[in-house]
């Protein structure tokens, strides 16, 4: 049997045949043949520890959990079963402590040296082993086998009693006595490696007792075989440590660790897609049921790095879930949460909720100390400025006929107009710097757009509020023609119509008027150069649309030229030299000025209650800024030269 990694395996298929022989075995109630597959899969296991090869490994630790299940099924069914259950089950237990325990040691040379590559090695089949033993306690808690479980946890709870993989000194001088030396980085780095032997222990258990209330949870096992279990199961970790595990099993659960994602409450139908229960979910439910159930934590906030703090956040809304889940079920929780009274669970709970607001608080306010002390991004801001400017142009339908026209004029002396606003936009910093914190916010841009639209409404605005001529019809048709006849005896001819954007798809009655010519249909007109605002004509006058609110029901006939004129501002530092768009900070004064003027406010924000005048000064000043605005005035020059049409029924909505 070939058991290098790098030779060709000529052993591929054999653990094909033992399943087989061991399941005849089992049929035939055989101890002595299943004790020669026994002897056989024991020693390609110590064969491939010393060979190296974690492929074989892998293939046959996992039959001592086999070797229970499959009894168990039988034993179920037929009596005779029991005693060859019990000891296969206990076999199987003693076997995977032996290898865990003796096989499996670090060795002394490899520490000694600091050989990192062999201890890491080393690990791989330590972890294989751990998952061994995890897919045993899976099947008995499925099975709800109390009896199975004495037993295997009592072996269990048997490795690293002689402390050859422990390194509590090692972990000790680490945590608690840091130095500044090479020396202490290798002592550092030796037992990140090393620890792993007892993390894997401590994940089995974690895993094991939370999968133990998920199955109570969906009704799979009864609250006196669930409290058996979590009564033996005990984790051995600190509040701390117990915090991180769970930070970290939490994104490790459907990575593959320990199997968890393929474990399941029931038999499923083959040929049929399902997502079985999300480790993520059940881990932290278990997670909380132990906290409130042992009433005893301790969890420091400045002893977690960001991605911690932020997964800690992560988790603190669906702990709050759960709060309230075991409320509305206190019935079915009370004895395995100990407590006696609805009271008692909502005081317990809320002091576990309010320590991991903590968290949330500071995982808030570490990251916007960090954005509120970090520069503004040149690159960021001309982006933005780009994305407004184009939005700004893209909706700019009287700005766009002024420039068609020629009748407009630079005016950087005169008191013009300003179109926009300068606004106090919250957490919009993080758009505005580089690095890991930055953030886009989508849609933001559309500032532009508004802006041009605004500019829309002071065009109609001023042009109705220069007591014009008005003109009225029952329908568009009619008031578009009335405006025109109108404008014949003033002595103008109208060049130019301006109708409500709805029209440009709701009135059918004047799309398909003979009289009016969809720009597609229009001679000459090409889809490249589309004007947006442009419909089509009418009588051979271009009719536009507009978005202004304050020409709904109305419409505008001109002698565009001769009836109005623009004045703008220039600026070579503004997009297009029209678009003032400015981004700002927020100075601390301005911060304070801001925070005082409604503190309470500012103290409550993302759920969270009484934060201190310095989180939220911070947090005001991870907002911007935002003056974006063009400055420009529009003049009545001939009244003579256009009118307002009203007409006389809306369209419906």
């Amino acid at each position: 049997m070939n058991f290098f990694k790098d030779d060709t395996d000529i052993t591929y298929g054999i653990e094909s045949t033992i399943w087989q022989a061991l399941e005849k075995a089992f049929e035939k109630n055989s101890k002595e043949t299943f004790l020669v597959l026994n002897k056989f899969i024991r020693n390609v296991l110590s064969l491939s520890i010393k060979k190296g090869s974690i492929k074989h490994f892998e293939k046959y630790i996992i039959f001592f959990s086999s070797y229970y299940y499959i009894t168990y099924v039988k034993a179920k069914e037929n009596i005779q079963y029991r005693n060859l259950n019990k000891y296969v089950s206990e076999l199987a237990a003693m076997q995977l402590k032996e290898i865990l325990n003796y096989e499996l040691r670090y060795k002394k040379a490899d520490i000694q040296a600091l050989n990192f590559d062999e201890l890491r090695t080393q690990n791989l089949f330590i972890y294989k082993a751990y998952n061994g033993f995890s897919r045993l306690f899976y099947a008995i808690i499925k099975n709800g086998d109390t009896s199975t479980f004495e037993y295997t946890l009592n072996e269990f709870n048997q490795l690293d009693t002689l402390s050859y993989n422990n390194f509590h000194d090692l972990r000790t001088k680490v945590k608690f006595y840091p130095e500044d030396t090479p020396e202490f980085e290798n002592q550092k780095r030796l037992y990140e490696v090393v620890s792993q032997y007892q993390n894997y222990k401590r994940h089995v258990i974690t895993g094991i007792k939370y999968w133990n209330y998920f199955m109570y949870n969906v009704g799979r096992n009864e609250l006196a075989t669930t409290e058996i279990f979590a009564d033996k199961l005990i984790i051995r970790a600190d509040s701390e440590e117990l915090l991180k595990d769970i930070i970290f099993l939490r994104n490790k659960g459907w990575d593959g660790y320990l199997e968890w994602g393929s474990w399941d409450f029931m038999e499923r139908l083959s040929m049929k897609s399902y997502t079985p229960p999300n480790p993520r979910d059940w881990l932290t439910l278990g997670f909380f049921i132990d906290l409130i159930r042992d009433n005893r934590y301790y969890f420091n906030p400045e002893d977690f790095d960001t991605k911690q703090l932020q997964e800690v956040t992560y988790m603190y809304e669906t702990l709050k879930d759960y709060a309230k889940y075991f409320k509305d079920h206190f019935e079915k929780w009370t004895s395995i949460l100990k407590v006696n009274t609805t009271e008692e669970l909502e005081l317990r709970a809320s002091r576990i909720l309010s320590m991991f607001e903590q968290f949330k608080v500071k995982d808030i306010t570490d990251k916007e100390t960090q954005i509120a002390n970090l520069p503004l991004s040149d690159e960021r801001i001309g982006e933005f400025v780009g994305s407004v400017g184009k939005s700004w142009n893209q909706n700019s339908a009287i700005r766009k006929l002024f420039i068609k026209k020629e009748n407009r004029i630079i005016d950087n002396e005169s008191h013009i107009d300003k179109v926009g606003d300068k606004t106090f936009f919250a957490s919009a910093k993080k758009m505005f710097i580089d690095g890991d914190y930055y953030q886009p916010i989508y849609n933001v841009s559309e500032i532009g757009g508004q802006t041009a639209r605004w500019i829309d409404d002071n065009f109609i605005d001023a042009i109705i509020s220069n007591d014009p001529a008005y003109a009225t019809g029952e329908t568009i048709l009619q008031t578009i023609n009335s405006c025109l006849a109108k404008l014949e005896e003033k002595g103008s001819k109208a060049n130019l119509i301006i109708v409500p954007s709805e029209y440009s798809y709701k009135d059918e009655s004047f799309l398909n008027d003979k009289d009016f010519i969809r720009k597609y249909d229009l001679e000459g007109f090409e889809a490249a150069n589309e004007e947006m605002f442009l419909l089509g004509e009418f009588k051979d006058i271009p009719v536009y649309s507009c978005f202004s609110e304050q020409l709904q029901s109305k419409v505008v006939v001109t002698e565009f030229e001769k009836a109005f004129l623009m004045k703008y501002k220039q600026n070579v530092d503004w997009y297009n030299d029209e678009l003032k768009v400015e981004v700002k900070l927020i100075t601390p004064e301005e911060a304070k000025q801001i925070y005082d003027q409604n503190p309470e406010s500012w103290k409550r924000r993302s759920g969270l209650q009484n934060l201190s005048e310095q989180n939220a000064l911070v947090n005001i000043q991870n907002a911007v800024y935002l003056d974006i605005a063009s400055f420009c005035s529009f003049e009545v020059i001939d009244k003579a030269a256009y009118v307002i049409g009203v007409i006389g029924n809306q369209i419906d909505n």
